[in-house]
């Protein structure tokens, strides 16, 4: 059956409409499709379904949308991709997560961000942590530092007498209390003592009034203050 319209046509029915087709349908339109559905639209597809959009693809849900792939799914954008959410938004994935990027990357927050793992990892050739206040390690951290600058105070052992070590070329503060025992192969300086000043030196000891040692043989690290 081949039927030709030269003009144009307008079929109604007053009832439904069920069209059987046992082979293929093929549907050519050379202008524009519009198809108006008042009602519900649903879609049986047994096989693959393929499509290709020459220009834009505009889709507007003014009510809940859901999407379930049973197995994997690909998303190719040769192009830029923004994605904008309004309300919250999740994502939840069972198995390893990978984000990748070949420019720069960030992640901001305006009320706080968490970053929580049994086992966590940041690697960076220039790495910079910045904040007004917080706090960084627990007892069982070890810091790598080229310069540490403690504004208040730095505490050694438990913070309250324990034992702990500093091992360093130069310490330059403006008093130095040692409540037991200061043990060094060579002072530089004046030690003022209250009565007496044991000496054990091998150098010579120029002795002043009061008990000072003073000694010139060695002179301490210049501040390296490379931020």
């Amino acid at each position: 059956q081949h039927v030709v319209v030269e003009g144009n046509a307008h079929m109604t029915y007053q009832g439904d409409l069920n069209v059987d087709v046992a082979g293929d349908y093929n549907l050519s339109v050379g202008g524009n499709k519009l198809q108006i559905i008042t009602g519900d639209h649903i879609s049986e597809i047994d096989g693959a379904r393929k499509g290709n959009i020459g220009l834009q693809d505009d889709l507007t849900v003014k009510g809940h949308q859901s999407t379930k792939v049973v197995k994997s799914k690909a998303d190719l954008t040769l192009g830029g991709y923004t994605h904008a959410v309004k309300g919250e938004f999740e994502q939840a994935v069972e198995g390893e997560m990978k984000l990748h990027a070949s420019g720069a990357q960030r992640i901001t927050s305006q009320v706080r961000q968490n970053l929580t793992s049994p086992d966590t990892n940041i690697f960076g050739n220039k790495l910079t942590v910045i904040g007004e206040e917080g706090t960084i390690g627990s007892e069982e951290t070890i810091m790598y530092a080229r310069n540490l600058y403690a504004g208040h105070t730095l505490f050694v052992g438990d913070g309250a007498g324990g034992s702990g070590t500093i091992n360093v070329h130069t310490i330059r503060a403006s008093d130095i209390i040692a409540t037991n025992n200061m043990t060094a192969p060579t002072f530089t300086g004046d030690l003022d003592g209250a009565s007496a000043v044991t000496r054990s030196q091998s150098y010579g000891e120029n002795v002043t009034s009061g008990g000072s040692i003073t000694n010139n043989s060695s002179n301490p690290l210049s501040d390296d203050t490379t931020a």
